[in-house]
């Protein structure tokens, strides 16, 4: 094994641009040293500290792997799609390997780092790296809008609320920074705030599709605007979204953003093949195996979204996310006790993720186990009391089935009071009042749904279904004579509703 090469001060030749396969970090390297030595995979850092544990294991008898656990394979070196990179003036700063002293590590090595953990989902430590950039450069876009998405992921979303805050401060004519405000305002709920937000970003950019994703899902899911159409799109607009299809890729992330793009046009197969070629070029993209899981999940593969998540997990045997993610799809295979201890796994790696707590609770509940199913849940409320939603809405389902249907009834309400707009909690709880025999209480579930959104036509429609279901026409007749008072563009929708 050889010592990587330091480039040497003030050289302005050729240099090779080369991914660590111990710390994953990009380091450079002269052209002439590529070139010499027959195999580089280790930065200069990497390859002191490994050169040292070699020469510890040829002093001691057995081998310095010999008496620990096994590790996985390190994956292959990533095909280099750029053979090589040229400096031609000395004013060009080059990249200087990273350093275990992360105080004389650059903002590049630092946003370079951040943007590796990111993509292997370490985002408590690329946040750290982030912030550490901004220490160096308060204003780092690059870092702020890095800082930002680290904390919507780790569900701090207040925080990252005030990044995007404060980088309009900065620039306020950033279309960038509404989309993301108003992708975290949905997160947070806060939907009347997001939709105005959403517009500020298309009036700075009106070809921003996510600003445009973002609105039609509040008006169609969220406020049900039956007579809403999409926005339309202009020729501009359409050459925008086709921009990342006809496009030549150049590396993974282009591979991975022309799948996403496919996917989003349900064309699956050229989507699979856009993010197998990613994985090809970076099999360290857990955000890739996400995306083709979810195709698979689709297609209702889920023995394919299983192996993948298997494949992950050889890369990556501590990352919490990918164990609660394997135990979702051990779920739908019917395997409780295996995705029992997936989560389990996932709570000893993290003790604060919410999501392994919720998904242990269905399976304990799968499992008949309901007073643990029903402590678990309470865990994961207690942990994210204001985002306690789906473990409301999974422990009412525990309560109901065994027969506790006040305390079920409660706890969605519960449920309901954190997202007065979601339209299935209201269905399952006017279905657990009939029931239990409280048919004018049901009726009055749907109505608070309606008053909520008086724009639905999904709330009157259901609320038709439920009086056909208990043979209550004279009843129907009136609700949608109601209905089209209030709302004569919904006439024919009713007439057929009724004729059916």
């Amino acid at each position: 094994m050889n010592i990587t090469s330091l480039i040497p001060d003030g050289y302005n030749g050729p240099i090779k641009q080369l991914p660590c396969r111990i710390c994953k970090h990009i380091f450079y390297l002269t052209m002439l040293d590529y070139r010499q030595l027959e195999d580089v995979s280790y930065c200069h850092e990497c390859s002191l500290i490994l050169m040292k544990e070699l020469e510890k294991t040829q002093e001691k008898p057995g081998g310095m792997f010999s008496t620990r656990e096994p590790i996985s394979p390190i994956p292959p070196t990533l095909p280099q799609l750029e053979p090589e990179i040229i400096s031609p003036h000395p004013s060009i700063r080059i990249p200087q390997p990273r350093t275990l002293n992360r105080e004389n590590m650059t903002i590049d090595q630092l946003l370079e780092e951040a943007k590796i953990l990111d993509k292997t989902w370490r985002y408590q430590a690329a946040l750290i790296s982030y912030e550490q950039a901004l220490q160096r450069d308060p204003s780092c876009l690059t870092a702020l809008y890095g800082k930002g998405k680290m904390l919507k992921n780790l569900c701090r979303l207040k925080e990252a609320l005030a990044v995007y805050e404060e980088i309009l401060y900065v620039d306020s004519s950033s279309a960038q920074a509404y989309i993301e405000k108003g992708w975290t305002l949905i997160l947070l709920r806060d939907y009347e705030e997001a939709l105005p937000t959403f517009d500020c970003a298309l009036q700075r950019d009106p070809s921003a599709r996510s600003a445009e994703s973002g609105k039609n899902f509040i008006i169609t899911h969220i406020f049900h605007h039956r007579e809403h159409d999409k926005l339309s799109t202009s020729p501009k607009k359409q050459a925008s979204s086709t921009k990342i299809e006809t496009k030549s890729c150049q590396s993974a992330r282009d591979y991975f953003e022309q799948g996403c793009d496919l996917f989003k046009r349900n064309r699956d197969d050229e989507a699979f093949r856009a993010f197998t070629r990613s994985l090809e070029l970076d099999p360290l993209d857990l955000d890739v195996y996400e995306h083709v899981s979810s195709l698979h999940f689709v297609r209702g593969n889920h023995e394919k979204s299983l192996a993948l998540y298997d494949q992950a997990l050889h890369l990556f045997p501590e990352c919490t996310k990918l164990h609660v993610m394997r135990a979702d799809t051990l779920l739908l295979l019917e395997r409780y006790q295996p995705a029992l201890e997936a989560c389990n796994r996932a709570i000893q790696l993290d003790g604060k993720y919410t999501h392994a707590y919720r998904v242990k609770g269905e399976a304990l509940h799968h499992m008949k186990r309901f007073q643990e199913a029903i402590d678990v849940l309470d865990l994961a409320i207690n942990l994210e009391p204001n985002r306690g939603k789906l473990a409301y809405k999974q422990k009412a389902k525990v309560l109901a089935d065994i027969r506790r249907y006040d305390d079920a009834i409660a706890t969605y309400d519960q449920a309901i009071c954190q997202d007065p707009y979601d339209l299935f909690l209201y269905q399952d709880k006017a279905r657990l009042l009939a029931q239990v025999g409280r048919d004018e209480d049901a009726l009055e579930t749907y109505d608070q749904f309606i008053e909520r959104t008086p724009s639905s036509f999904e709330g009157y429609q259901w609320k038709l279904f439920f009086l056909s279901d208990h043979k209550r026409y004279a009843d129907g007749l009136a609700a949608c004579e109601q209905c089209i008072d209030l709302h004569p563009q919904w006439a024919e929708g009713m007439r057929n509703e009724v004729a059916c």
